[in-house]
């Protein structure tokens, strides 16, 4: 293997298991550590933690590169994971699946900006209606897996169009894959919904960001507790919505090698080198600012200081007895 493949390759491995063990913790933490005030919007954060699982397992099985052609809307896909141990079907599969969490997540986002909004005129929701709401929001996303799967080409296909439109890279024993962008309304739709709901969807929740920071602001009547649960919350959702800057960063940089304006492997594979800080960075802004969470990493701290001081009081004992003797 090429030492840039190999340490693409050791790159997306090392994020990704990050990723898979803090977003584990924090659905357990869901699970089990969430009170019963928060417990409604805790199944948000599951539906979070679930998507970066997904998508953090399927970027280590992927590890890719993506290849533009400048002045063409074909695309090629370089696959550098484990993936290239099954095959290129599996390649494939693997790919749309790992590309329709992207919007998911972003439209995810948005919807828990607005329960939030919701609740503060409505009581809560019940879990299974959330779920339902959530469903219904992963149909568009659901449904692209099965669109844009269908638009990969071959391998033989692939490769001969790779001596066509980027003749400069020796890919003859790579995994690899290639679509047309625009060539029928499936892939369209797929690289659409991929790239194009950031913009919309960041302006809605700003605007929905400051309609609850103005209902926290008029509100006088919620109890102190309850009016901190809230800026909690909107506090960690503030900083969850800057996560997806690493999407548009990933999309700048395709966007960079799509119309020549610099190409090179290294911002071929920095792509989603950088895409995949999303799942990984997601859960630290619940597990750091959702305060039932954050006491549970707390609690061993508490535990290993009581028995340190323990031990030195011990030992002071003990030092003073040999004095007295």
């Amino acid at each position: 293997m090429e030492p840039l493949a190999l340490f693409i390759q050791c790159w997306h491995t090392v994020v990704c298991c990050i990723g898979f063990f803090l977003n584990g913790l924090l659905i357990y933490l869901c699970i089990f550590k969430s009170p019963k005030t928060i417990q409604s919007f805790a199944t948000f954060i599951i539906n979070f933690a679930l998507n970066d699982l997904v998508e953090c397992f399927f970027d280590m099985f992927l590890a890719y590169r993506v290849v533009p052609t400048p002045g063409t809307f074909v695309i090629f896909f370089v696959y550098n994971g484990f993936c290239t141990s099954f095959g290129q079907e599996f390649c494939k599969i693997g790919n749309s699946i790992f590309l329709h969490c992207l919007p998911h997540g972003l439209w995810s986002l948005l919807v828990s900006f607005a329960y939030r909004l919701y609740i503060f005129s409505n009581t809560a929701l019940s879990r299974t209606r959330i779920v339902q709401i959530l469903l219904i929001v992963y149909i568009p996303s659901f449904a692209q897996i099965f669109l844009f799967a269908p638009n990969f080409s071959d391998q033989e296909t692939a490769q001969s169009r790779a001596l066509k439109y980027i003749p400069q890279y020796d890919l003859r024993n790579k995994t690899i894959a290639s679509m047309s962008g625009i060539g029928n309304w499936s892939a369209l739709y797929s690289l659409v919904h991929i790239c194009a709901p950031i913009y919309p969807v960041y302006i809605a929740i700003f605007i929905i960001r400051r309609k609850i920071i103005q209902k926290l602001e008029s509100v006088k009547i919620i109890s102190k507790e309850t009016k901190s649960m809230h800026q909690q919350l909107l506090k960690c959702l503030t900083f969850q919505a800057f996560i997806p800057v690493f999407l548009l960063i990933g999309v700048c940089l395709y966007l960079i090698c799509q119309f020549a304006i610099f190409s090179h492997p290294i911002i071929e594979n920095a792509v989603f080198c950088i895409v995949i800080f999303m799942p990984t960075l997601s859960p630290v802004t619940y597990l750091y600012f959702v305060r039932p969470y954050r006491l549970f990493f707390k609690k061993p701290n508490e535990i290993a200081s009581r028995f340190a001081d323990t031990t030195r009081n011990t030992n002071s004992q003990q030092q003073m007895s040999k004095v007295e003797i």
